[in-house]
């Protein structure tokens, strides 16, 4: 189409016109015309009895007796209008047995549906074994144009797909391997005695969580009195940084944390008076974490008694659903915009905030026990040069 001549005009009606008309053609031209015709008797609920009396209703009709015909049409009204009754009574029966079949039965009678015609185009089985094999057929030529000694038994030995089959499901997520191996390798476990003190404790606040004690009998305010009394014991020694997960919507973690939750279906309004559930319904379950959370950075931050009971020697740091932590010392609150932090995991976190504190620190300990925290430390520690003092704790208390 050109487009200099509607463009032309100042009018916008006439140019809209022209354009509606020009799409209208389009169409005409273009777009195949299919004829359908529908009549009443090709209707689900139609049935052998109402072809019968609309017979008798046309042949009354074509006689030219009145009466007969005023009869025969009522009789073929009343005969209808039960047929979909029956047909109404016999959907909703489908409908409340939730059986699928009969319901998608009777779906494809009502749209006149029709399961497509499979291809038999053979050249298709090809397409598509061209199309899966693509990147593994571009890996083994790079591989075998290469200066490397490749035996092609050995290439042919193994599985040809799109992404390693031992290390990926079939729906491409990666499979998890057994980390700790690494970090047993890798860490020097000492003792307490010995490790010495640290001046600052920065803690992972989920991992923490399952090692309090859980109430069975008590409330959300028992199990948080215990969580203040546990941190207390910390602050008596350091200052501390406690740092929660953050929960995103349509994160990159999703996927992960649903099948995390598998078997963890039921979610709770969580409130201070709350009756505390078990200990995995809450701390498995995504929703019912946040909420723990939540209610976790509200007292830790707003409890004046806490604060002036715990914070009278070291400062306490809490990490939570807002990007900028909140730092309390005493009756002081104030806001960490240093250690402003989009990220949702506390993994992440916990690095960030431990090279923050490097600086001024004469000794860092991490209460954590995941190897992802471990090997990120061990990275950024080895990255930064840095030469402070750096250990790992257990957050059950009992190894280093």
């Amino acid at each position: 189409m050109e487009w200099a001549g509607p463009e032309a005009g100042n009018n916008l009606d006439e140019y809209t016109d022209t354009v509606t008309s020009f799409i209208s053609f389009c169409e005409e031209v273009c777009v195949p015309v299919r004829t359908r015709k529908i009549y009443n008797n090709d209707k689900p609920w139609f049935t052998a009895q109402l072809r019968r009396l609309r017979s008798e209703k046309e042949e009354a009709r074509r006689s030219g007796d009145k009466d007969r015909f005023k009869e025969a049409k009522y009789r073929f009204a009343k005969a209808a209008k039960e047929a979909k009754h029956r047909f109404s009574e016999k959907l909703q029966q489908q409908f409340s047995e939730g059986n699928p079949a009969s319901v998608w039965k009777g779906l494809k009678t009502i749209t006149n549906y029709k399961s497509p015609q499979t291809s038999d185009n053979l050249s298709l089985a090809n397409e598509l074994n061209e199309f899966y094999c693509r990147f593994e057929k571009e890996r083994v030529i790079a591989l075998f144009s290469s200066d490397r000694d490749v035996d092609v038994k050995d290439v042919l030995a193994y599985e040809l797909a799109p992404v390693p089959t031992a290390m990926f499901t079939e729906d491409g997520m990666r499979i998890c391997k057994a980390k700790s191996t690494l970090k047993k390798s890798l860490q020097i476990e000492v003792s307490r005695r010995n490790a010495g003190d640290a001046d600052v404790t920065v803690i992972d606040g989920s991992a923490l969580l399952w090692t309090i004690h859980w109430p069975a009998d008590g409330t959300v305010a028992d199990f948080i009195e215990n969580v203040k009394t546990r941190l207390t014991s910390y602050l008596s020694e350091s200052d501390v940084y406690l740092i929660f997960d953050r929960y995103y919507d349509y994160s990159i973690k999703s996927v992960t944390r649903d099948v995390r939750e598998t078997g963890v279906n039921k979610k709770h309004h969580l409130l201070l008076s709350t009756k505390l559930p078990a200990q995995k319904v809450v701390l498995s379950s995504i929703e019912n974490k946040k909420q723990l959370n939540l209610l976790l950075c509200e007292e830790l931050t707003q409890d004046r008694l806490f604060h002036l009971r715990s914070t009278n020697k070291h400062k306490l740091v809490v990490t939570g659903e807002d990007p900028c932590p909140i730092e309390i010392k005493m009756e002081e609150r104030r806001t960490r915009y240093d250690l402003e932090n989009q990220q949702e995991e506390a993994d992440t976190i916990i690095v960030q905030q431990v090279l923050g504190c490097a600086g001024e620190a004469h000794q860092i300990s991490v209460v954590s026990d995941d190897t992802d925290v471990f090997v990120l430390l061990l990275h950024h520690y080895h990255q930064a040069g840095l030469d402070v003092p750096l250990i790992m704790e257990s957050p059950a208390r009992e190894e280093q």
